[in-house]
């Protein structure tokens, strides 16, 4: 496990997206600093519809493990190192979309996991969605390549939660190598935008430490059973890129089912690594064509 690769290649990238923010910000504004201190006074602050929740027992059946990828075999190899300490029976699924580092591709030829390969443009509800449907598992855990598990029980810890029968997804909550948050739930905020509003907080703080029902989950680790996903629908392949997983917890609210935090399920993860980072909110871009995607307050029922 080459972790000086790992660290350097995620130090450049977060440098490079530090240099453009801090050259658009000096664009917009001409005093970053004082940009960048306004923003810490007015971030995004928690809602008051995280409320605790208290996990149910260990159920029974198989877990699909289904991870896109393509390339970073460093990664790759970290990410299903980590998986060893769980003691439930796995399926792993590796949808790799058109690697070419013959390392890798060596190793996909060797590996015991399932292999399933699309060369098409990157597209992750679609490559989640056909995974899916070839997973043997009563459970679908849906998990990123640059992330890893931290203790050997987080699977469990999910598992208590998404078997609750007022739960649909369960998310897990994402560190960065520094040991600070990068993702407790996802909420919207008063300019339509979903955003991880725990973000950068220690991981210690005792206010994390209580699995809790939240409006939104990231997919970066997303669990859920498999007889809610196929009510659902699988992710809304209308959204390639990002906000699929809001969708996804947002069409579970519809259906009655609540959206769980596991605080006791930590996984580091290297954000961005792999594909890269996403800028895009919605109504710009990349939801430009999706006019009817859920923002603001409104989006999320009072009822949960």
């Amino acid at each position: 496990m080459n972790y000086r690769e790992v660290y350097h290649r995620l130090n450049q990238r977060y440098f490079q997206e530090w240099q453009r923010a801090e050259l658009l910000a000096q664009q917009l504004a001409g005093r970053s600093w004082w940009v960048r201190l306004k923003r810490w006074w007015t971030r995004p602050r928690p809602l008051a519809n995280e409320t605790p929740l208290r996990p149910g027992p260990l159920p029974p059946g198989g877990v699909s493990i289904i991870i896109p990828f393509r390339d970073h075999y460093s990664l790759l190899r970290c990410c299903l190192r980590s998986l060893r300490g769980t003691r439930r029976r796995l399926e792993t699924l590796l949808v790799d979309n058109g690697s070419r580092e013959p390392r890798l591709l060596a190793y996909l030829k060797r590996t015991r996991h399932r292999v399933l390969r699309y060369d098409e443009p990157f597209h992750f509800a679609r490559l989640c969605n056909r995974a899916a449907q070839q997973a043997r598992g009563e459970w679908l855990l849906f998990l990123n390549n640059d992330t890893e598990a931290l203790h050997p029980d987080w699977l469990e810890a999910m598992l208590r939660l998404a078997a609750l029968p007022e739960i649909g997804p369960v998310g897990a909550t994402l560190v960065y190598p520094d040991g600070s948050i990068q993702h407790a739930g996802l909420h919207p905020n008063e300019h339509g935008q979903w955003v991880h509003v725990h973000r950068h907080r220690p991981a210690a703080d005792p206010a994390l430490a209580q699995d809790r029902v939240v409006p939104a989950v990231s997919a970066a680790c997303l669990l859920i059973h498999r007889d809610k996903w196929q009510a659902l629908g699988g992710f809304e392949e209308a959204y390639a890129l990002t906000y699929n997983d809001v969708d996804l917890c947002l069409r579970a609210a519809r259906h009655g089912w609540r959206t769980a935090l596991c605080a006791q399920a930590r996984l580091l993860h290297y954000e961005g690594l792999s594909r890269g980072f996403q800028t895009d909110t919605p109504g710009q871009q990349h939801l430009a064509h999706c006019p009817t995607f859920p923002t603001g307050a409104d989006a999320w029922p009072a009822s949960n």
